[in-house]
């Protein structure tokens, strides 16, 4: 998995994070958003609505494995 990223990094992440999920200016590549989805999730200042995006990602099995434990675990974190 990619490492953490630095606050300054945090937009373009973000930017690359959406483009990959939706395949806008690039192809579409589901494991690449999910890498930076992940990625962003880790920075405190975004992580609300990253973990909400992980937490789906997880549970529709996008770029990753599905897995439900960790998709509910996130979307609960997202709502705290």
């Amino acid at each position: 998995m990619l490492e953490k990223i630095a606050p300054v990094e945090t937009m373009s992440k973000f930017l690359l994070a959406e483009a990959y999920y939706r395949g806008i200016f690039v192809e579409k590549d589901d494991k690449k958003a999910f890498e930076y989805a992940y990625m962003i999730a880790q920075y405190s200042g975004m992580s609300c609505a990253y973990q909400y995006r992980l937490g789906h990602m997880y549970m529709e099995g996008i770029g990753t494995e599905k897995d439900t434990e960790k998709a509910l675990g996130l979307g609960q974190s997202s709502l705290s």
